[in-house]
């Protein structure tokens, strides 16, 4: 099972059997971050809401065995079935996660969003050295070789190949990626973040934004040669979408002004999208499928954001 977020994105099974994974998280009475995910709306909690802030940002299933990488306090971590291991570091997060036969690999940042990599279990592999203020987004292993989608110097769209990287657009950001055969699929932003897109290797696949003024893609999906993006259109507030190929946007049923889709999945032909939605000042963690809204994952009483879904 492929993993799904503002990282990489993959599916099986299907049908009315479908299980739906999401990562996130939701605020704490006690105000902090609880990192968590949900099985078909279910809530795991992954860290105690009480002495720091964490995050789930990725997502990953193998075997039945549950994988979220993102942080707690101020290192990276991932936790299996719940087990926590941090991944060390300064200032560090893990975006993305993917695992190959029990060995995990996370993609982020160390040293406070300066140094984009990869962890190989705990093991840090830096791509940073040339170029401060960059960040490893989204995270694909395909045979032995592992690609991580990102950024560096501020905002100058890349992605690595076992550490080399590759350019694709200044004043842009790779926030996923997705390999399909040999070819290298990223989604994110350009123009100074006012147009959405897709890469197919370092080709830039712009996305329609009708008559919105900003548009920025998040996830990324590929299944059978189709290209399946999600994010947000803005002006005069966000709203939640998605898109096939280029076609124009879907807008998402439910999603109120100020929504954004996340993460996007295709299984058995269905469309699923997880992100979140504003209500009453606070946000709600959501999931979409073909373009209606599922579930609420949360109640709406505190902050809460679905980051990553996958669907198995």
């Amino acid at each position: 099972m492929l993993a799904g977020c503002s990282n990489s994105s993959g599916g099986g099974g299907g049908g009315s059997n479908q299980v739906v994974y999401v990562a996130g998280y939701y605020t704490s009475g006690s105000g902090k971050k609880v990192a968590c995910y949900w099985i078909d709306g279910v809530r795991t909690d992954l860290t105690d809401g009480v002495t720091d802030d964490a995050e789930g940002r990725g997502i990953f299933v193998e075997n039945g065995d549950v994988y979220v990488a993102g942080f707690e306090g101020t290192q990276a971590a991932y936790w299996m079935n719940g087990s926590k291991t941090s991944l060390g570091g300064t200032n560090s997060v893990a975006n993305g996660i993917f695992v190959v036969s029990g060995t995990v690999y996370t993609a982020g940042s160390d040293n406070g969003q300066n140094d984009a990599g990869h962890w190989n279990g705990t093991n840090w592999n830096d791509y940073s050295l040339e170029a401060a203020t960059a960040e490893g987004l989204s995270i694909y292993v395909s045979g032995s070789e592992v690609y991580v989608a990102g950024r560096y110097s501020g905002n100058q769209a890349c992605y690595w190949r076992d550490g080399t990287k590759t350019d694709l657009a200044a004043s842009a950001r790779a926030n996923s990626i997705y390999i399909s055969g040999s070819t290298v699929y990223t989604a994110g932003y350009y123009n100074s973040g006012l147009d959405a897109s897709y890469w197919v290797g370092t080709t830039l696949k712009p996305l329609p934004r009708g008559a919105f003024t900003v548009a920025i893609a998040y996830g990324i999906h590929v299944s059978d040669g189709t290209v399946y993006t999600a994010g947000y259109l803005d002006s005069p507030s966000y709203k939640a979408n998605h898109w096939v190929n280029q076609g124009n946007p879907t807008i998402l049923s439910d999603a109120p002004p100020n929504s954004i889709g996340q993460s996007i999945v295709e299984n058995d032909g269905d469309i699923h999208v997880a992100g979140y939605y504003q209500s009453g000042g606070k946000d709600v963690a959501a999931y979409w499928k073909n373009g209606d809204k599922v579930a609420d994952l949360t109640d709406g009483s505190s902050d809460a954001r679905a980051l990553s879904i996958i669907v198995e």
